[in-house]
């Protein structure tokens, strides 16, 4: 019988089940992002593949407001009390050359905007709260930043409200300036990196193990990557087309935080711990939401969300 087959069984049989002080971690990547300049209002670089938070006053680029959406409103509906943390993560891979970082402030969008119009002179309203700060644009750092928006995601939850949010500094009259280069939704040669939300909420187990794709697009196939699996191991990919929940498979001696999963196939892990599965989206699947988990003997990954283009 094939590994497969064998885990649909699996999944089929299995009880629901809780666990105790189990926190899975949900990777939601942007629906929309793109950032505005005070010096070029007329600019728009909702197609860049890069990102800028900060300010960049001292080299004539000005100050910078960002803008990012996601398909939050799907994650938990109705309940917010289930999600224990929340990160907005951005990948740091350049600045401009001054050493320390700025106070960079999240603030609720109040308006719609469209990623491919949106520019300084037309940017949505925005709420004045500060929901969370993290410094950007140190010379001498490159890697994760994150904020901190715990409350944020709980809030919009709560309310089903969700314009987006937006990347401020704290002092856009001040002279210090600070920016930072992250990756957008648009960057193509490593999707982990892009920017992303990582909610933790209490379902499932804790991830050991990274899943990441490119995008969903119905009629095409997608490659789905882990890293960070044991080697050698077999990669259970798993799909849940009603959201999270929790699902006990004692036979992998592991608890998903998915509703009604099923599997959509699997691979060995090389001996570096990184695997792959390659599955073409149903032509059909054109505004589905879909959340993708993969497993192993002992271990589950991040649980990825998205809706099919």
């Amino acid at each position: 019988m094939r590994p497969t087959t064998t885990l649909t069984c699996l999944l089929a049989a299995a009880a629901f089940a809780a666990t105790a002080h189990a926190q899975s971690v949900v990777t939601l990547y942007p629906t929309a992002d793109a950032h505005t300049r005070d010096v070029a209002p007329n600019e728009n670089n909702g197609s860049s593949d890069v990102i800028w938070i900060g300010r960049g006053a001292f080299w004539n680029l000005g100050n910078i407001r960002s803008f990012v959406r996601f398909d939050l409103l799907d994650l938990l509906p109705g309940n917010s009390n289930a999600i224990t943390g929340a990160a907005l993560s951005a990948y740091q891979f350049d600045t401009e050359p001054a050493a320390g970082g700025l106070d960079t402030n999240v603030h609720k969008v109040s308006a719609n905007w469209d990623e491919s119009t949106v520019t300084w002179a037309n940017q949505p309203a925005f709420a004045s709260q500060i929901w969370a700060t993290a410094q950007t644009g140190d010379s001498f750092y490159t890697g994760w930043i994150d904020w901190d928006v715990t409350a944020l995601v709980q809030d919009e939850i709560t309310s089903q409200s969700h314009q987006g949010w937006m990347y401020k500094n704290t002092f856009e009259t001040a002279g210090a300036s600070r920016l930072g280069y992250f990756h957008s939704r648009e960057y193509a040669a490593d999707p982990s990196l892009r920017l992303q939300l990582n909610v933790e909420t209490a379902l499932g187990d804790a991830p050991v193990m990274t899943l990441a794709y490119d995008q969903l697009t119905a009629g095409q196939t997608t490659v789905f990557d882990v890293t960070g699996a044991t080697p050698g191991q077999r990669i259970y990919f798993i799909y849940s087309l009603t959201g999270l929940g929790e699902q006990r498979v004692n036979q992998l001696g592991v608890t998903l935080g998915l509703r009604n999963p099923t599997s959509a196939g699997d691979a060995v892990a090389d001996s570096n711990g990184n695997a792959s599965f390659s599955r073409r989206i149903p032509a059909g699947a054109a505004g589905r939401r879909v959340w993708v988990q993969a497993a192993q003997q002992g271990g589950v990954s991040n649980i990825t969300a998205a809706r099919v283009r």
